[in-house]
């Protein structure tokens, strides 16, 4: 009861918070360097945009409850088969969910979807909550 209470204390979300989140989606969108998926004899090549890798990622964290994933960065060279790459993914928690949990869940779900879907060497996941906002109706 505390918790509801508190919540309905709480203004409403910025309209610039989620301007910036859509203008961040919007430019992470943009297809990007390609990404290697296979090696193949030749000259060949099968590879996926950087684009389709952060929609694979925002894609894992549309499937969990009470996050809303926003920048995502590469460390290393996607762009070479092999290459350490380490990823940072930000990320906003709607009020009421565990935050820690959310957070652990987005790794595992990345992890997983990109291990699936792409060829990258990941070396690690980090995820940061840095806001928290109450859910809209």
């Amino acid at each position: 009861a505390f918790l509801e209470e508190e919540a309905r204390t709480l203004p409403p979300p910025d309209e610039n918070w989620i301007t910036g989140i859509l203008n961040q989606i919007s430019l992470q969108a943009q297809a990007g360097r390609d990404v290697p998926l296979h090696l193949l004899a030749g000259e060949d090549r099968v590879v996926i945009t950087e684009g389709a890798v952060r929609a694979i990622i925002r894609s894992a964290g549309d499937h969990l409850p009470g996050l809303l994933v926003g920048r995502i960065n590469f460390t290393g060279d996607i762009t070479l088969p092999g290459e350490p790459v380490s990823i940072d993914v930000d990320a906003t928690s709607i009020w009421g969910h565990n935050i820690p949990e959310s957070a652990e869940q987005l790794k595992h779900a990345v992890d997983s979807e990109l291990r699936t879907h792409t060829h990258l060497n990941i070396t690690s996941i980090d995820v940061s909550i840095h806001d928290v906002q109450r859910a809209t109706s």
